[in-house]
């Protein structure tokens, strides 16, 4: 079929059709979809069906009440509307579908809607609904091609066999999906949108942008006039990238502090003084756990969420107390000056990185390892960074 069909590309008013409050009609195709036909250009039986999957936020517990398809060729007989559990094969009977009915009229160029005598609850694993018909003479363009299809291709919405053939999903030939649509009844939100990539991959450069085509589904019963919506790249998304940037800047200066701190630590271990120094760590970690309490006491009696952001400002809070301030009364009260010089080919430089290399070496390869695990772990998954560790 695929490799002698014509497009005609035509235009068709959509006419709504009157539901109750708790129906809604669900379907791939949309009410503003450009429509086309398709066809082998001959005299054909044709099966046309769609997948309505019962997982789906629209579906999930709800029944098949009715479906409506466009079907605009005037020579189309044998008309027969039918859901399956499975794609038929063969001639069309009660014994390869769940339910089937001949239908004798078709209403042209507007949808023809079938109604099932009992509501059918569609399962979990879906069902398959369709329609098929029989052109007796390919005497018109309509005739020809008289599969009415349209809109963004998605997998299982143009399924297509013709005679005795066997079924084909038309869903990488980008011909669109099928107008036909079911009527489902049940419980619905007010609002409920489910998105979907038109494709699984997209690519840009780095530094430039690129188009995202996504189909979005109403499965609510008010109309969408707007959509709000979250970018994640692997899983992040911008305002945690926005949270980390704000903790990272309340971080960071104390940092400095327990690098000046650190040189003030290792000249009082010269000096054999290690009582001041001792008091580092344990002034650092109080410090954060104080914070950290103190952010907690605030947001219980304020309100707003402060708990994080005391564990972060009890950084350099710590930082400044137990590696800075602390340890310069330490220097001094052991005869420390300090005293600006430049001079680069004091021997004692060159004696500070030969004993320093080794310990770089050792300290460096730690921190090595560590962003080896971290780059091979987050290829597995939320433990694989645990698992490579443990």
């Amino acid at each position: 079929m695929k490799k002698i069909i014509t497009l005609l590309v035509i235009f068709l008013a959509s006419v709504g059709t009157l539901q109750a409050q708790n129906q809604k009609w669900w379907g791939y195709i949309g009410e503003d979809d450009q429509l086309m036909m398709i066809g082998v250009g001959q005299a054909a039986t044709y099966h046309c069906a769609i997948f309505v999957p019962g997982n789906h936020d629209a579906t999930n517990g709800k029944s098949l009440r009715s479906l409506s398809f466009l079907l605009t060729a005037p020579h189309a007989t044998n008309v027969k509307a039918w859901t399956a559990s499975s794609l038929p094969s063969g001639s069309l009977s009660a014994s390869n579908t769940l339910w089937i009915t001949d239908v004798e009229q078709i209403e042209q160029n507007n949808f023809t809607s079938v109604t099932l005598e009992t509501p059918y609850t569609i399962p979990a694993e879906g069902v398959f609904v369709g329609y098929s018909f029989t052109i007796s003479s390919a005497s018109t363009e309509d005739d020809q091609y008289p599969v009415v299809v349209g809109g963004q291709a998605q997998v299982n919405g143009l399924l297509l066999r013709t005679n005795n053939g066997t079924w084909y999903d038309y869903y990488e030939e980008g011909f669109g999906v099928l107008s036909l649509r079911v009527l489902l009844e049940g419980q619905f939100a007010n609002y409920a949108v489910s998105p979907s990539m038109v494709q699984d991959t997209y690519y840009a450069q780095i530094g430039q942008s690129t188009d995202v085509d996504i189909a979005l589904t109403n499965n609510g019963t008010a109309t969408i006039n707007n959509v709000a919506y979250t970018l994640t790249v692997d899983g992040v998304t911008p305002e945690l990238l926005e949270r980390a940037t704000y903790y990272g800047r309340i971080i960071l200066p104390g940092q400095i502090f327990i690098f000046v701190g650190s040189i003030l630590v290792a000249v009082q271990h010269t000096r054999k003084q290690f009582l001041i120094p001792s008091l580092t760590g344990l002034i650092y970690n109080i410090a954060i756990v104080g914070g950290g309490a103190a952010g907690l006491w605030l947001s219980n009696h304020t309100g707003n969420d402060y708990g994080l952001s005391g564990f972060a400002w009890g950084v350099p809070v710590g930082a400044f107390i137990g590696f800075f301030a602390l340890q310069i009364f330490g220097a001094k009260r052991g005869g420390v000056h300090y005293e600006f010089i430049i001079e680069p080919k004091h021997p004692d430089i060159a004696r500070y990185f030969k004993m320093m290399l080794p310990m770089s070496l050792g300290v460096g390869s730690m921190f090595g390892l560590e962003f080896i695990i971290r780059s091979f772990g987050a290829n597995f998954g939320t433990s694989g960074i645990s698992s490579l560790n443990y």
